[in-house]
């Protein structure tokens, strides 16, 4: 198998590190130093440069090197007939819901208030009220479902959102046009 990686300003030495471990008839080039595009099976993409995808003629899969997709299917030369898959691990989602929690929580416990008196010398000893916030997760993936989850656990009220129909038992969600 040949697989192209078009990141461009992205270090993939751990990409190609990865993929020549786990097979030995994998044969990695890294965009621009690609030789032959028409040879290329797989092509895995990071904020590749838009149009790119028309110089490879016999792609079977197209593969984003991070969670979202909207950077291929924005580009005008994504074919057709060519499948488009992208990461999900966990890593990933630890990463993103541990994020989330924290923006959350800035928000929620007003922090930034408390920054700013602190700057101002100020002290305001009144504990504040507990904001009720209604959280709504717009995608519910595997990142959106890890993160509303554990919002969730945590007491808030979670909503989630996607375009095709799922099913959460603690989660209130809608998808398609029930927006």
């Amino acid at each position: 198998m040949n697989i192209a990686i078009v990141a461009p300003n992205t270090n993939v030495k751990s990409w190609e590190k990865q993929f020549n471990l786990n097979s030995s008839t994998v044969n990695i080039s890294i965009w621009p130093n690609i030789d032959n595009y028409d040879d290329i099976d797989c092509v895995c993409l990071w904020k590749h440069p838009k149009g790119i995808l028309n110089k490879f003629k016999n792609i079977k899969l197209i593969y984003s090197m991070g969670a979202g997709v909207d950077h291929i299917i924005n580009d005008d030369s994504l074919p057709n007939n060519v499948p488009l898959c992208r990461i999900s691990d966990k890593k990933l989602s630890f990463s993103m819901t541990n994020y989330i929690i924290t923006a959350v929580m800035f928000y929620h416990r007003r922090l930034l208030k408390y920054n700013l008196d602190k700057k101002n010398k100020l002290w305001d000893n009144e504990t504040p009220p507990e904001i009720p916030i209604k959280i709504g997760i717009l995608g519910y993936g595997a990142l959106g479902s890890d993160a509303a989850s554990k919002l969730n656990y945590l007491g808030f009220d979670v909503i989630g959102y996607s375009v095709n129909k799922k099913t959460d038992n603690n989660i209130n969600l809608y998808h398609g046009d029930d927006l």
